[in-house]
């Protein structure tokens, strides 16, 4: 079986490095998608903005005319915090047992979670929404 084979071969002892490279892919691709409506609905922004408003975090309103590239470092800060989020969930399920009891809910709650911290962590980052200006591509 090839790599590539074993990487979509799910069986109950799948290696830890698969499950976090599928968890962390899924949950970032659901993210993106939502993140994309959310931020399209409610502020105008297109897809490849939302990009560079999340590589704004790090490098302040000088994103938002970074082009390419920081569409690119959006996309990488973006996955990382996913492929984060996934590790953290990955190694704690074993050790709460409401985690694997109630697979569902503590996955919702951890998003939840996830979220909080987003808007909460907005109070700290170098730029807000608000001062992105509204341009189409």
């Amino acid at each position: 079986m090839t790599f590539i084979n074993s990487l979509f071969n799910f069986t109950k002892s799948s290696s830890s490095f698969k499950t976090i490279l599928w968890s962390g892919l899924v949950a970032g691709i659901l993210d993106s998608i939502a993140g994309i409506l959310v931020y399209y609905l409610y502020f105008e922004l297109n897809p490849l903005q939302v990009l560079q408003f999340i590589a704004s975090g790090i490098y302040g309103p000088t994103a938002i005319d970074g082009g390419i590239f920081m569409i690119i470092t959006g996309t990488f800060f973006h996955f990382l915090i996913a492929y984060t989020c996934a590790i953290i969930y990955f190694f704690l399920y074993p050790k709460i047992e409401f985690l694997s009891n109630h697979k569902t809910i503590s996955g919702l709650i951890f998003g939840l979670g996830i979220w909080v911290r987003y808007l909460v962590g907005n109070e700290f980052t170098n730029f807000t929404i608000y001062q992105y200006p509204k341009k189409s591509f």
